[in-house]
């Protein structure tokens, strides 16, 4: 249906599917702007979908900073906090007896948010025998709000993060929120070259592995990364100030901020050549007297 405003912005928070190209197109008429996450999702739209750059508004997730404090570490905590189909089944079958071997205190605690979905049952169903089978030394932590998950980021020594999961291989983070609440709670991260988290991930703020998660060199090269960040505290201390430092950069005030400068923008430039007159009459139709006013219009 049409939508009779000066600016459409479609808000988008999710990888593409060539199958939704002919939908997705058949609707930009109505669509001014479609915004995007970060310059991976921006790129993957237009590789699926064939658009120009300019249909494109790049944004970003935000946090809530507020949430975030100093804390104890404890140096043998290490926390995953996404969907268990973005990666757990590597972390739990083949990185954590890895690091549990080569420090026996480490524990690994692990939490989602609850919206599970029918077809992966079985798939969920695997993750908790594995979970159960190392029960002594993984804890589940279930379903957080924000304030709770954030006390444990700011507890934990580590953010590990083995993604994408075997069950969904073409899974790729179009940006990422707990890696920002991870950096902001001043928590290493240790995850996959892949998708958007080499742009969520600042500088220092922890170690981006390449390669296959399900191969030798890649489970290897994680398993060090994170082992150095829970025993060499200088390593630590850099990364987790580097988090601190980038993490400060991704509260909502940027995001609106960047948001109200495309739309004035936008619709200057949709309204650039009106006369004066004529916008006049339309805020008077609309009884936006003020808006009226403010035109440089003659008596």
């Amino acid at each position: 249906r049409p939508l009779l405003t000066r600016l459409n912005v479609l808000w988008c928070h999710d990888l593409t599917l060539g199958r939704n190209a002919g939908t997705f197109k058949g609707m930009l008429w109505n669509v001014d702007k479609v915004a995007v996450l970060s310059q991976f999702m921006l790129e993957q739209y237009q590789r699926v979908l064939g658009l120009p750059g300019e249909q494109f508004f790049k944004t970003r997730n935000g946090i809530d900073l507020s949430l975030f404090g100093p804390n104890v570490r404890d140096k043998f905590k290490l926390i995953y906090a996404a969907r268990p189909e973005r990666g757990v089944d590597n972390l739990l079958e083949h990185i954590w007896p890895r690091l549990l071997k080569a420090e026996p205190r480490l524990r690994l605690h692990l939490c989602s948010y609850n919206n599970s979905v029918p077809y992966l049952d079985g798939f969920y169903a695997q993750v908790d025998r594995l979970i159960t089978k190392y029960k002594d030394s993984v804890v589940w932590l279930g379903n957080l709000s924000k304030s709770a998950l954030a006390r444990h980021l700011e507890t934990a020594r580590v953010y590990v993060y083995p993604t994408p999961s075997k069950i969904m291989p073409g899974f790729a983070e179009i940006s990422c929120i707990s890696l920002m609440e991870a950096q902001a709670a001043g928590l290493p991260v240790v995850t996959s070259a892949r998708g958007a988290l080499s742009e969520t991930l600042g500088p220092d703020a922890g170690a981006l592995i390449a390669g296959d998660p399900w191969s030798e060199e890649y489970i290897a090269e994680f398993c060090a990364a994170t082992l150095r960040y829970c025993r060499d505290d200088a390593a630590f201390e850099v990364a987790s100030a580097a988090g601190r430092a980038h993490a400060a950069l991704m509260d909502w005030d940027g995001v609106a901020a960047g948001w109200e400068a495309m739309f004035l923008r936008e619709i200057q430039a949709h309204t650039a050549g009106t006369p004066p007159d004529s916008l006049a009459r339309y805020f008077i139709r609309r009884s936006d007297v003020m808006a009226a006013k403010a035109l440089p219009i003659s008596a």
